[in-house]
């Protein structure tokens, strides 16, 4: 921590203007001040990006939150209607799953005989895009699979 507080003080020093760190406010980490920074016809596009990405990241607490519940037994995260043994429920849930999973392995692979030029990044549209563009080739296979 000392050398964070050291580095800091040497780069307001050498003249190199710091942003004061003011989010998330609980705990400052990072500046963050999207209506004084980003353009006026871009704030939209910045906002639901940020937004999404608080979504993402928020994913593995409400996971291990409602992991949490369950395993002590609570109820408040279960579906009521899903109390009932209804067979014909069940069935429609793993078909939608897999219809899900289905959807998921298309979208890592994304053949490029269904999705040429389309918005999937799979495996085989980076290998089609490296002959080209090795940089963005490169990076939509990291992407696709970190």
């Amino acid at each position: 921590m000392q050398e964070v507080r050291r580095k800091e003080e040497a780069i307001a020093r050498a003249g190199i203007v710091i942003e004061e760190k003011n989010w998330p406010p609980f705990f400052p980490i990072i500046h963050h001040d999207i209506a004084n920074e980003i353009p006026i016809h871009l704030r939209t596009l910045q906002y639901v990006a940020f937004f999404s990405l608080l979504g993402k990241l928020s994913d593995p607490v409400f996971f291990l939150w409602g992991r949490l519940l369950v395993e002590q037994g609570s109820t408040v995260l279960e579906i009521p209607s899903s109390r009932t043994d209804s067979a014909i429920k069940f069935g429609w849930f793993f078909m939608f799953y897999l219809l899900h999973i289905g959807f998921c392995i298309l979208a890592a692979v994304a053949p490029p005989i269904v999705f040429k030029g389309k918005s999937l990044t799979g495996i085989l549209s980076a290998i089609d895009v490296v002959g080209d563009y090795t940089l963005v080739g490169v990076s939509m296979l990291v992407l696709t699979y970190s």
